[in-house]
């Protein structure tokens, strides 16, 4: 699979455990809306007062539902967890085989990579009260972190357009799209 200079978006959050499915579902159809070129019967769903687009297609629905759940079972393993999007174009390589062979590689055209790390809320020796308040801080940070990668997001996919490929298909969804999940490096991992 070759992974040229494919642009990457990136971006972090925060959450406690009693959002993250919705979190996560959000996230993952507020993507696939902005790489479905097809025409689909737009939907929208409302995460903590905030509105995200929705895409309406057996197949992709199955996938944010799948996909949702093995990440929130993942976040049960290790609190941080990586959300990797790689949108694919099926080219022909003709270089190294002979004239009358094709052989078709996956080529990444873009990749989204959203990482997830559960909130670790205060000790057992703090009130409900202390527990309720530090509750409301994390919700409104919830908050402020979805409408800065909605804002992020409408950047990216407004800036970044000259590498998408020519849509050759009627399909929905007229590129393959790998999404993975894999637990955070570089220290955000935490057993």
């Amino acid at each position: 699979m070759s992974t040229s200079t494919a642009p990457v978006f990136r971006h972090e959050f925060v959450i406690i455990r009693t959002v993250a499915r919705d979190v996560i579902k959000a996230i993952l159809h507020s993507i696939l809306f902005q790489r479905v070129f097809g025409s689909i019967q737009p939907k929208t769903i409302e995460v903590l007062g905030l509105t995200f687009p929705q895409v309406i297609e057996p197949g992709t629905e199955r996938l944010v539902e799948e996909r949702t759940e093995s990440l929130f079972k993942a976040l049960d393993h290790k609190t941080s967890q990586i959300l990797s999007l790689r949108f694919l174009e099926k080219r022909s390589n003709r270089d190294s085989k002979p004239w009358y062979q094709t052989a078709e590689e996956d080529v990444i055209w873009e990749r989204w990579e959203i990482g997830f790390t559960i909130h670790h809320q205060s000790s057992q020796s703090t009130t409900a009260y202390q527990l309720e308040g530090e509750r409301e801080k994390i919700i409104k940070s919830i908050k402020s972190q979805l409408a800065d990668f909605l804002s992020h997001q409408i950047g990216f996919v407004v800036s970044q357009r000259d590498h998408i490929p020519a849509i050759t298909s009627s399909e929905v969804v007229p590129f393959p799209v790998d999404i993975i999940i894999h637990p955070a490096t570089n220290g955000k991992e935490r057993a």
